[in-house]
């Protein structure tokens, strides 16, 4: 049987609650909870399907990528924004999408901050990957929340700074990380499945 690894979201009040067990489920556990409902089985996602009880739907959790900017030159007067990438930091960009791509991490959506060496950064991964990056303000201004932010998508790459990737990372998963420039973290759900820095993404050619 596939293992599936899903949400379920509560779209209207239906008797069951916002702490029904059912609600969050990982894996085999997630289809077990559901077969046991008194819920028709319909269609295929995956393997296996169940319709949920009135008023749930059932959405596949998000993969969050976020990729810290390459390393940047220094403020020339223009302000902090304007910074582009120092050719290091061009290839920490290139060597972080042609990663991705060996890794079969290929995003359906990249979303970057609006400062210079992170639209640069997203410019220049998403060429590995044939994707065109869509700026997203609140990247460049923290305070966001990337499970909201990868809603629209399935693998979802999200291109911005420190301190608030790490934070972000901490929050979702619990754990303490610290993202060096061009480094990536790997987040589904609550778990970080990767964490890598710039010198191992240069390994994957």
């Amino acid at each position: 049987m596939l293992a599936v690894h899903m949400q379920v979201s509560h779209l209207g009040s239906c008797g069951f609650g916002p702490c029904h067990p059912a609600m969050m489920a990982t894996g085999d556990d997630a289809i077990r909870r559901w077969a046991g409902w008194p819920a028709r089985r319909f269609g295929v996602w995956g393997e296996f399907r169940v319709a949920p009880p009135f008023g749930y739907t059932i959405r596949p959790v998000a993969t969050i990528i976020f990729l810290r900017h390459g390393q940047a030159e220094d403020d020339d007067g223009n302000g902090d924004a304007a910074r582009p990438l120092t050719p290091k930091g061009v290839r920490q960009a290139e060597a972080a999408g042609r990663a991705l791509g060996r890794l079969d991490l290929v995003p359906d959506l990249c979303l970057t901050s609006p400062r210079v060496r992170a639209a640069e950064t997203a410019r220049l991964a998403c060429l590995e990957l044939g994707l065109e990056p869509v700026v997203e303000p609140g990247l460049g201004q923290g305070g966001f929340r990337a499970e909201r932010l990868a809603a629209a998508g399935e693998v979802v790459l999200l291109v911005g700074h420190e301190p608030t990737f790490s934070a972000e990372v901490g929050r979702l998963t619990g754990g303490s990380v610290r993202m060096r420039k061009g480094g990536l973290a790997v987040v589904r759900g609550s778990r970080l499945e990767l964490l890598a820095g710039p010198d191992l993404l240069g390994l994957f050619g």
